[in-house]
């Protein structure tokens, strides 16, 4: 008996051919959708760490404004500025310039499209840090125990008990970010409307 060695025909190679390229199609199809899930993830991890670190910078900002000796923490309308600004005294402890450790002016403001920090050192010069890029809106509250405010004078030196910050970035909804600053000497009560 005589074996007979069989060749694929042609047919069953196209066959074969056209299995491989569907499964090839669904495998990068599927390499593609992860690739644009893991660019939307970085893209949303990079807005949440930059949201983050202004709210933390923020925090720190107003904590060594609220610890500053003779503290200046008003508001006020500065031609660098597209809006209101905050001019506050901090007590920096540390910064990478000796110029601009101990008792430091500081202005928080929107330039452009920029929210900006500038600091003057203790021989006045300036030195000015962007907080956040893209920014198109940018606005302050300030509660004084009893309501709500949107310019603050200090009264004998005082300081409001919360800090509203109001921050619209290109593309994205309007965030709001609420600072405590000290306790209020009277507590907050919040009174419900009677319907009628």
């Amino acid at each position: 008996m005589k074996k007979s060695s069989r060749a694929f025909t042609l047919l069953e190679v196209m066959i074969s051919l056209v299995l491989v390229g569907i499964l090839l199609s669904f495998l990068f199809s599927f390499f593609r959708q992860t690739l644009v899930m893991q660019g939307k993830a970085k893209a949303l991890k990079e807005k949440i760490m930059q949201r983050e670190l202004f709210q933390l910078r923020i925090h720190q900002l107003f904590m060594q404004g609220c610890k500053a000796k003779k503290g200046i923490f008003s508001t006020i309308e500065h031609a660098s500025a597209s809006g209101p600004a905050l001019i506050l005294s901090l007590d920096q402890k540390a910064d990478p310039d000796p110029t601009y450790c101990g008792s430091v002016h500081s202005m928080l403001y929107r330039n452009e499209h920029r929210l900006s920090l500038c600091t003057w050192s203790s021989n006045h010069t300036a030195k000015v840090d962007t907080l956040l890029d893209r920014v198109t809106e940018f606005s302050l509250s300030f509660f004084n125990g009893e309501e709500w405010i949107s310019s603050w004078t200090p009264k004998d030196g005082s300081l409001p008990v919360m800090i509203k910050a109001f921050v619209q970035r290109e593309g994205e909804t309007l965030e709001e970010f609420i600072f405590f600053l000290h306790p209020s000497p009277t507590p907050i009560i919040y009174e419900e409307e009677s319907p009628g």
